[in-house]
């Protein structure tokens, strides 16, 4: 099976519905399971092997009240769907690279995980959005395929948080 196979499989065994996939940016839709869509994201990180690839796998997870529609016939189905979140999550894809996170989640997600999540991840700042007065809260998520970085983050984790908190709040000295 090649890469693309076996992502495809990957979103089928975690109960999810690929929205689009234009070859370069694949929507996948989970119903109501925030550890389904977590898993998806790990397997996507351990399928793709070379390297090049890896650093500008950019990959958002949100939580958002979502219109789908199916159109098509028995021969041919399309799944097209609508949501705030999706504008918002595009916008923040075009400047992942700049801060050089590319696994990220927002906070509706980390609050569905019920305390079952098995990947780490650390709170990593808030960004204002259009049409909401409520900044997002934006975690990264860390992988198993970078040891130092996920065993960095996780020695870290309390101190950097605080650190953002103490930044958001303008304690810049204390930050």
């Amino acid at each position: 099976e090649n890469n693309i196979d076996l992502m495809f499989r990957v979103v089928q065994d975690n109960n999810g519905v690929i929205s689009s996939f234009d070859g370069l940016k694949m929507t996948v839709i989970f119903k109501n399971n925030a550890l389904d869509a977590i898993k998806t994201s790990m397997q996507f990180k351990e399928i793709i092997e070379e390297d090049a690839i890896k650093p500008n796998m950019n990959m958002i997870l949100y939580s958002n009240e979502t219109l789908i529609g199916v159109v098509g016939n028995e021969d041919r189905i399309s799944i097209i769907t609508i949501s705030e979140m999706m504008i918002i999550a595009s916008k923040i894809a075009e400047q992942m690279n700049y801060i050089n996170i590319n696994h990220l989640a927002t906070q509706e997600i980390i609050n569905n995980l019920d305390g079952e999540n098995v990947f780490p991840y650390r709170f990593i700042g808030k960004i204002n959005v259009a049409y909401s007065n409520t900044p997002l809260r934006l975690y990264e998520f860390t992988g198993d395929e970078y040891l130092y970085d996920k065993n960095l983050y996780l020695q870290t984790k309390d101190i950097f948080e605080d650190g953002v908190k103490n930044y958001i709040d303008g304690n810049f000295g204390q930050a």
